[in-house]
């Protein structure tokens, strides 16, 4: 049985996964992003016999990138083709590594067992506003990363929207502070690190996308967050990278970025392909 609901303004999609947390009635939730599609017809199948089977609260269906021209796939983020399983009752650290790993943040393809009042562990972040909820499941119930590629992401050229800073703050630093809460200072410090410094590469494309003040404030706000960065050489070399090329030099090599992008050894990747091309056709 399938229940369409509609607002009758737009919410925010943050505000309307609250909602739908809110209504939903099943034992387990599956997220799916609106211009991502699933590969396989039995994938819900596949997914929920896993679940039967290791009774998790997580598991992450693995997902692969579609290029811009949409010719070209390829795994942006990193290979992962082995499983990853976490038992429950782990340490807090070994929670967020597994998290991370598993991509929690990417929204296609996530699912997580329901329970009470789940909806009131949503809070308000560009990144992973459902992390609690992942977190209190894997604790408690474990979780799985299936490494076979099920989801596809299909990408847009973003606007920079999401780099633009609010009342001086990333629109995700909510999400820092929730990982804050659970570990321990050293931990968070180098998880911190580690999350900044593809916003570090990114500078010369928020000065593309964005405006000059936006991105004096991204490159102090990333040193506020992350003082280590003030004495790294690779912050220095993108910032001034951003600073001194022209606009049409970083567009270029944006473009060159982009056409470069490798389709990776995938598995399967002939019959994804073709998935691909029956389901764009419909």
């Amino acid at each position: 049985k399938i229940v369409y609901f509609k607002n009758k303004r737009n919410i925010g999609w943050i505000a309307n996964f609250k909602k739908g947390m809110k209504i939903a009635r099943g034992k387990y939730v599956i997220l799916h992003g609106d211009d991502d599609f699933i590969i396989y017809q039995d994938t819900l199948k596949q997914a929920y016999t896993l679940l039967k089977k290791g009774n998790y609260g997580f598991i992450r269906l693995n997902f692969l990138k579609l290029s811009y021209d949409k010719k070209r796939l390829f795994d942006y983020y990193k290979k992962i083709f082995k499983d990853l399983e976490i038992e429950p009752k782990q340490k807090s650290e070994d929670i967020v590594d597994f998290l991370t790993k598993a991509e929690l943040n990417f929204i296609s393809g996530v699912v997580y067992r329901n329970y009470k009042n789940a909806y009131k562990d949503v809070f308000y972040s560009e990144l992973g506003p459902w992390f609690r909820i992942l977190y209190k499941n894997v604790y408690k119930y474990g979780g799985y990363l299936l490494s076979k590629h099920y989801f596809i992401s299909t990408w847009s050229r973003s606007s920079g929207s999401f780099y633009v800073l609010r009342n001086g703050k990333f629109k995700f630093e909510n999400y820092y502070e929730q990982i804050s809460k659970v570990v321990n200072k050293e931990y968070y410090k180098e998880f911190l690190k580690n999350e900044l410094k593809p916003m570090v590469m990114l500078m010369p494309a928020v000065k593309l996308t964005t405006s000059w003040k936006n991105f004096f404030n991204y490159s102090k706000r990333i040193i506020y967050l992350s003082p280590g960065y003030k004495y790294s050489l690779i912050f220095w070399m993108y910032f001034f990278l951003a600073l001194f090329l022209p606009k049409f030099i970083l567009r270029l090599i944006r473009t060159y970025k982009e056409s470069g992008y490798r389709s990776y050894k995938i598995p399967n990747y002939q019959k994804i392909a073709k998935n691909i091309q029956f389901l764009n056709k419909q």
